[in-house]
C-alpha cells in the first residue's frame, strides 16, 4: 500500500469540526450557565455552520484566482 497525504485530509477536517463542536459549546456553556442544554448545543452547530460556509467561500475565492 503507498501512503496517500490527501486520504488524512478529511480525518483533519472531522477532527477540527469537532474540535470547533466542543469548544464553541463549551464556551456558550459557560457563557449561558442557565439555559437548558439545547441552547448551547443548537449554538454550537451554527457557529460550526458559519465556520464551514466561511471556509468554502475561502476555497471558492481563492479558485478563482
Amino acid at each position: 500500500m503507498s501512503s496517500d497525504s490527501s486520504a488524512r485530509l478529511p480525518i483533519a477536517v472531522w477532527l477540527i469540526g469537532f474540535a470547533v463542536l466542543f469548544l464553541a459549546r463549551i464556551g456558550l456553556r459557560a457563557a449561558l450557565p442557565d439555559a437548558p442544554w439545547y441552547v448551547p448545543t443548537i449554538g454550537a452547530l451554527l457557529v460550526y455552520a458559519l465556520v464551514v460556509v466561511a471556509w468554502l467561500w475561502h476555497k471558492r475565492k481563492l479558485r478563482k484566482r
